[in-house]
């Protein structure tokens, strides 16, 4: 025990050798070692990256309530977007913000309505209703939101043959997980 022979050695010398001092010095350094475990699971809960048991609470505090059906990180992506719309007034930065607690997106607006671009993502976002829920949230009402879907073009898929295919399923191809794509 590294923190027990540092403290024995920093006491008197009549004092090293007395099973007393020694049973408290174990019993102080014990409690010590769990209340800095508490402190830094504490801290931690500071950090949106490493939130557990405070999620209900910082969710609670900007008025979220959250589907039965969603994940932690859903949950997570959630709060940041709220955390990101507290910014300030609505502009493209702050949309692409939002979006960012997703996805990489380009945000462009013409004058007329808002279009969100998915750079990151091949196909339909699976949280899509949460980030046009999260965007609408923030979004002057009169400016209608649109979203363009990135899908992949022949010419950006590998040339395969049958045989490649057949070690893949219809669901490793729907998610994206292609071993040869």
């Amino acid at each position: 025990m590294h923190e027990f022979d540092n403290a024995i050695t920093n006491l008197p010398g009549a004092y090293r050798a007395d099973p007393w001092i020694a049973a408290l010095l174990r019993s102080i350094i014990g409690k010590d070692e769990s209340l800095r475990a508490d402190a830094w699971e504490n801290a931690a809960q500071m950090f949106l990256d490493s939130l557990t048991f405070h999620l209900p609470m910082e969710e609670k505090l900007v008025g979220i309530v959250p589907k039965a059906t969603n994940t932690v990180e859903e949950r997570k992506n959630i709060l940041s977007a709220k955390w990101r719309s507290a910014a300030g007034k609505c502009d493209l930065e702050m949309i692409r913000g939002i979006c960012g607690a997703w996805y990489e997106v380009d945000v462009e607006y013409d004058g007329n309505a808002l279009d969100i671009r998915f750079i990151s993502i091949i196909g339909v976002p699976p949280a899509l209703d949460a980030l046009l829920a999260a965007v609408q949230e923030v979004c002057p009402a009169h400016i209608p939101i649109g979203y363009t879907i990135r899908y992949r073009r022949w010419r950006e898929v590998k040339p395969m043959l049958w045989g490649d295919l057949t070690e893949d399923t219809w669901a490793a191809v729907k998610g994206g997980k292609l071993k040869n794509g």
